[in-house]
């Protein structure tokens, strides 16, 4: 397993520029259509790599509420994004969960869409996302159709998704079930790192992860972390590893 992070202070400063504070500008860079998705991918991982450089956890949730609230406008502005609305709303209810904050939680839950009939997005992520949104809202039954509509429309996985065994384990209310299947997304997601090239040895024996060799869809596995931070609230053992979801991470609040 690994044990740090090459480049960490360079990857943490290029990760928090913020977007483009305008959507004509982002227009004009030609992001604006992916600019939603780009701008809370790169906080999420922001996120991650604070937390392995120290950094207070209350920092990092008050940067991950910036960027939301700067995601909302760019929806105000945009309009519902065709065609690209399920993952937009994917890595916003994502990283408000990851933020810590249950009202930011609570806030991405009432304003993304689920997977309804006849819907002619990305099914299977808006069910994923659906997942997530009904259990903030503490609709158990909604949350339990989300999941039938899953059945045969699996997310794209263009970008990180959450293991199928985990996701099916937190929707059962199965916690032993559901911790064999986070450490099992664990030792994949290590499995993809070394088979990018992205673990090294250093000359001391250890561990260095290579964010770069990795790339920014695949960096770390923050979905299956979202679902790991809602069933730590549940009051779940959450027993990952200490690099790629850490616990105390997972436990941590933004307050």
């Amino acid at each position: 397993m690994p044990t740090s992070i090459a480049n960490l202070e360079s990857l943490i400063r290029e990760y928090g520029a913020l977007a483009p504070t305008t959507a004509g500008k982002a227009a004009a860079e030609g992001q604006g259509a992916y600019l939603p998705m780009h701008l809370l991918r790169r906080a999420i991982i922001r996120s991650w790599l604070g937390w392995h450089a120290g950094e207070e956890f209350g920092a990092t949730s008050s940067k991950m509420a910036e960027s939301l609230r700067r995601a909302y406008e760019y929806y105000r502005l945009n309009g519902d994004y065709p065609g690209a609305r399920a993952f937009h709303d994917s890595f916003l209810i994502q990283c408000a969960i990851l933020s810590g904050d249950a009202g930011l939680a609570a806030e991405a839950a009432d304003f993304v869409e689920p997977a309804l009939p006849g819907s002619a997005d990305e099914v299977g992520t808006q069910c994923w996302t659906g997942i997530l949104k009904y259990h903030v809202l503490a609709d158990p039954a909604a949350m339990r159709r989300q999941y039938d509509r899953m059945a045969g429309s699996s997310p794209a996985r263009v970008f990180v998704t959450p293991g199928p065994a985990l996701v099916t384990a937190f929707v059962s209310g199965r916690p032993d079930v559901f911790r064999r299947a986070l450490k099992k997304a664990v030792d994949r997601h290590a499995r993809l790192a070394s088979k990018a090239g992205a673990l090294a040895k250093a000359e001391d024996g250890s561990i260095v992860f290579d964010a770069r060799r990795m790339g920014d869809r695949y960096l770390w596995p923050w979905a299956d972390a979202a679902f790991a931070k809602l069933a730590h609230r549940r009051g779940w053992e959450i027993a990952g590893d200490e690099f790629w979801i850490p616990a105390r991470y997972v436990a941590a609040t933004a307050h």
